[in-house]
């Protein structure tokens, strides 16, 4: 996560970056800026200014009283982000991270919207991944003969002499300290064993009665040197669960089962969010967003196999490859003692999270109640320069799209979303309490500038025609696509909010009026061809009006993106047996051998 990252994903990389370098519940340190930055490093931006408002956000976590938090963190900080990555964290286990140890993350003050956002990273002890490092290790430390002749010794890189006892009992335990570099990890190795072995009475969570537990109870022995906060520090929910998974005998390859529900969290970032009751149900519905629609065991088990089939043949040819090939397949599939496989872990974890999140909140409840064509895609500009005199609030003339409100009630689009790809239906969110007006417009700048004043999607539309659709859960509300479009000229519904797309006169934001021409917006102008029958019930007929080049590719996708079908075109008609498919609406798209698309289009498929 560098400079390079932020302007890669950041539609403005002159922000504040800081860095956690160290445990942190995001706890109050007090104003002094220096108490903050031993913990965390500011990795680009004007430190004058920056650190001030860091240290303000911690102001804001913990001090705000509860009758104003909610509006004092949305100032400052992008909830709704770090409410997502939350529920990814639990649903991967990821307990190297903030949920459990308080690290691994990055925060960036978006210059624009002036918020701070969550940045996760290092991801290589989730789904399953081991509490210990030593997994990580193929080769057991075997006792070094001559210290004398260890390379870090010859080199200086050690700053203890050979016959230093610390330092042959640092090299014995760990190899590397010996015939590598003595690194940071070789030192805090060398700093543990010189204080010697830890007496449990002396713990402060002994002393402050924080502990429930007597010094000399062999279980609580056990966690402190799993994890020395639950000595030095408090006696919190991660060190109880700890004692209780020892007590229940779970052992190697176990993983952490953490609970969907985080209101008990010791983080207090967590905690403070999750007990403002917006939050919770964001948070709640988020989790059956990921549910439905990612954390889908089918899903992933295509991914794990495509992606392990990639590297197999060079793993197994690999003659440096440090594990064995027995390893790589049992980590893909069952895993072992020491460590669950990934197979393994999506078909216990994927069940057990369902049943959790059923005790937390109906998602069945979550359904649309709006129908296909009560929000419409009603107008859009796939050009857009300084001569249309069409800016956004920062005065940059960027793509839009106008939705329509077909309906005679206020709408509420919290839970809709706006894609250009059909195998990424929640490409891009509405924000929490975007409404629409009855028969009012709405507009959305296409310009993948989100964070900027007004809705901004993290997508641009593309002058040479693409797919657009607009999804409700997973009800589609309407969809098209369109051909190359001509700068400064909107394509436009007549009538208004239910007719054809055309090139009326431009009417941003307000109803379209007259027509002029019939403008280039069919799946036949992207790439000419014909679809029938139209609804089906079993199959559908794709005709193109030349010989498709070798290589192309049809493929069927639902409404979640997931793609069911997929056949290789071989002549001029070609036919797709829709047998397996359910009552519904889906999507057709055919792609080249580049992986270019070519054509979208929606089918019905009805019951027979």
């Amino acid at each position: 996560i560098d400079k390079t990252f932020i302007t890669d994903n950041f539609s403005d990389p002159s922000g504040n970056l800081f860095k956690n370098m160290d445990r942190s519940n995001l706890e109050w340190l007090g104003s002094n800026v220096s108490d903050y930055q031993d913990i965390f490093e500011l990795k680009s931006g004007d430190s004058t200014a920056a650190w001030p408002r860091f240290v303000n956000l911690f102001d804001v976590i913990n001090n705000s009283s509860d009758a104003i938090f909610k509006e004092a963190i949305e100032e400052v900080f992008d909830v709704d982000r770090y409410l997502k990555v939350l529920a990814v964290d639990v649903a991967t286990s990821n307990w190297d991270s903030y949920l459990d140890n308080g690290r691994n993350f990055y925060l960036y003050e978006n210059p624009i919207s002036l918020k701070f956002q969550w940045i996760p990273w290092d991801y290589n002890f989730a789904l399953g991944g081991e509490f210990s490092d030593d997994f990580f290790n193929p080769f057991d430390p075997v006792p070094i003969d001559d210290p004398s002749a260890c390379s870090t010794i010859l080199n200086g890189s050690a700053p203890y002499p050979a016959t230093d006892s610390i330092f042959i009992e640092t090299i014995n335990l760990d190899n590397s300290c010996c015939n590598n570099d003595w690194d940071q990890g070789c030192q805090e190795l060398y700093d543990e064993l010189a204080l010697g072995p830890v007496d449990p009475a002396t713990c402060a969570t002994i002393l402050s009665g924080s502990c429930p537990y007597p010094a000399t109870d062999s279980i609580f022995i056990q966690v402190i040197e799993i994890d020395e906060i639950c000595c030095t520090t408090d006696w919190g929910q991660n060190c109880q669960n700890l004692y209780n998974d020892i007590q229940i005998g779970n052992g190697p390859g176990e993983f952490e089962h953490f609970d969907i529900n985080q209101q008990s969290s010791e983080k207090v970032l967590i905690a403070r969010l999750l007990a403002v009751p917006e939050f919770k149900e964001r948070y709640y519905k988020y989790w059956c967003d990921l549910l439905d629609d990612n954390l889908n065991a089918e899903r992933l088990q295509q991914i794990i196999k495509a992606n392990s089939d990639l590297i197999r043949d060079a793993i197994y040819d690999d003659p440096n490859y440090i594990f064995t090939t027995e390893l790589f397949e049992e980590d893909i599939l069952l895993g072992n003692s020491t460590i669950p496989g990934l197979g393994e872990y999506i078909h216990l974890r994927i069940p057990e999270l369902g049943e959790k999140l059923s005790n937390l909140i109906n998602c069945s409840n979550l359904v649309s109640t709006l129908e296909m064509g009560d929000i419409t895609l009603n107008e859009f500009m796939a050009s857009n320069d300084s001569l249309s005199g069409i800016s956004d609030p920062s005065g940059a003339f960027d793509d839009w799209i106008e939705l329509y409100n077909n309906t005679n009630t206020v709408i509420d689009l919290s839970s809709a979303y706006l894609t250009d790809d059909i195998s990424s239906p929640k490409k891009w969110a509405f924000p929490p309490n975007t409404n629409i007006s009855a028969g009012d417009y709405l507009i959305i700048w296409a310009d993948d500038q989100e964070g900027e004043e007004g809705l901004h999607a993290n997508f641009k539309l593309s002058k040479d025609g693409e797919f657009l659709m607009l999804t409700d859960f997973n009800t589609v509300l309407d969809s098209f696509s369109f051909g190359p479009q001509s700068t400064n000229i909107s394509s436009s519904r007549f009538p208004n909010g239910t007719g054809d797309f055309t090139t009326n006169p431009t009417t941003f934001n307000g109803e379209n009026i007259g027509t002029s021409a019939t403008a280039n917006h069919s799946d036949e102008a992207i790439f000419p061809i014909k679809i029938f029958p139209k609804p089906t019930v079993d199959y559908v007929k794709v005709e193109f009006n030349a010989p498709p080049s070798k290589g192309t590719v049809i493929q069927i996708f639902d409404c979640v993106g997931q793609s069911l079908i997929q056949k290789e075109v071989n002549s001029i008609q070609q036919i797709v047996n829709l047998e397996k498919l359910t009552a519904g609406i889906y999507f057709l798209t055919i792609d080249d051998k580049a992986g270019k698309r070519l054509s979208s289009q929606r089918i019905v498929v009805v019951e027979n």
